[in-house]
């Protein structure tokens, strides 16, 4: 009986090698997705303190 190991010599790459390039993949996903969300609510509290500022002056 073969290992597995032993059956992917030969293919392009190792089942290892492949779950670390996609658990790259996913971290620099994850990172991405959190930096968006945080600057995001930066940028959500900015634009209500705008449209606050705005609004009380056109009803004047």
């Amino acid at each position: 009986m073969r290992s597995s190991t032993t059956a992917s010599v030969g293919q392009r790459g190792t089942p290892w090698g492949w779950f670390l390039a996609w658990a790259a993949v996913g971290a620099c996903a994850a990172l991405g997705l959190a930096a968006l969300l945080s600057v995001g609510v930066l940028l959500l509290a900015a634009s209500a303190l705008v449209l606050h500022l705005l609004a009380r002056r056109r009803g004047n």
